[in-house]
């Protein structure tokens, strides 16, 4: 393994949370990008024209962790650029609704406590997060 990918999971991968359980939060997670924008300027919008944002946490659920593992594992030739974009792959993200408080307060850098549900009728995992940042301000 390559001395700078040592580097970077030590440096990152160590701060991840790993959420294991649902409904079970994990403290002190960091919103790593939080936009309502699309590179190009365009406003985030759903199906329904309801603009949203999108919170990107430092936070992965077990299973995630589990593939990144075993990603590292079998492939000793990869790179930090590589092994960082198959991370960014498993990060949760949070959907926020414009008519939500959350849209206009929470920022870059925010830290609170994550956790996801299942949804079994979706067959899907929301993910959650409660903002201790947004609620100081």
């Amino acid at each position: 393994m390559q001395k700078k990918v040592e580097e970077y999971i030590d440096k990152y991968l160590n701060t991840i949370a790993i959420l294991e359980e649902a409904g079970v939060g994990y403290e002190n997670v960091e919103i790593l990008e939080y936009n309502t924008h699309h590179e190009n300027g365009d406003v985030f919008k759903n199906q329904k024209d309801e603009f949203y944002g999108i919170a990107i946490l430092n936070a992965v659920t077990s299973e995630s962790a589990q593939k990144i593992t075993r990603e590292i594992k079998k492939n000793k030739s990869i790179t930090t650029p590589k092994l960082n974009e198959f991370v960014k792959k498993h990060y949760l993200k949070c959907f926020i609704p414009e008519s939500s408080d959350s849209y206009k307060k929470w920022r870059k850098g925010d830290i609170g406590v994550a956790f996801f549900e299942y949804n079994d009728s979706k067959k899907s995992i929301s993910p959650g997060f409660t903002n201790e940042s947004a609620e100081k301000r």
